[in-house]
């Protein structure tokens, strides 16, 4: 229910950075693209984080449009602490020499870090790493819910066979080369995208 309800102001959020200038249409598209989203109704369904995440995210487009720098940074930092691929998002403000931004993402991620080592302990954080982390560094995990271009790639190779399997695979080596094209393009768009 929480989770719903995050959602819907989500989109009441989202509406708003839309303007009151757009398109009548807009609040039906936003409304049908969260309908459809697949990722979405699986964070509602699993209990997961991102519709959270989404509503922070709409939050802090509002205060950098607001220009409220530092305050928009220390929620995109605390975004980004729960969702590790935002913390690509801060590159584009570091490229725009949004250093008010920097600042306030550095100051909550960097506050969470800290207040994280200080109830747990470093011996807690090296043991995570150790289990939950280092042993998926070297292979690809082919399970359905895996969303990595590596994820991808092993299931085009295995088909529905391993969509149960979280174990690390090795990673043949025209899945390396087409990765290293994908994100090729992929950064390659984000460069042109920044300039």
């Amino acid at each position: 229910g929480i989770g719903i309800v995050a959602l819907l102001a989500a989109c009441a959020l989202l509406i708003r950075v839309a303007g009151p200038e757009a398109d009548d249409r807009i609040p039906l598209a936003i409304l049908t693209l969260v309908a459809v989203s697949g990722p979405l109704v699986n964070s509602l369904r699993e209990g997961n984080t991102t519709h959270f995440i989404l509503l922070l995210l709409a939050a802090a487009v509002l205060l950098l449009r607001a220009r409220r720098d530092v305050t928009a940074g220390i929620v995109l930092g605390f975004c980004a602490t729960f969702k590790l691929p935002l913390f690509l998002l801060l590159a584009y403000f570091a490229w725009r020499n949004r250093w008010r931004v920097m600042a306030g993402s550095a100051l909550s991620s960097g506050g969470l870090f800290g207040l994280s080592i200080g109830v747990f302990g470093w011996a807690a954080h090296v043991s995570w790493f150790e289990l939950c982390v280092a042993p998926f560094l070297a292979g690809t995990i082919p399970a359905f819910n895996v969303q990595s271009i590596d994820g991808f790639l092993m299931r085009l190779d295995t088909g529905t066979r391993l969509l149960r399997e979280w174990e690390p695979l090795a990673r043949p080596m025209v899945q390396s080369i087409v990765r290293a094209a994908i994100l090729v393009v992929l950064f390659g768009a984000a460069y042109l995208a920044f300039r």
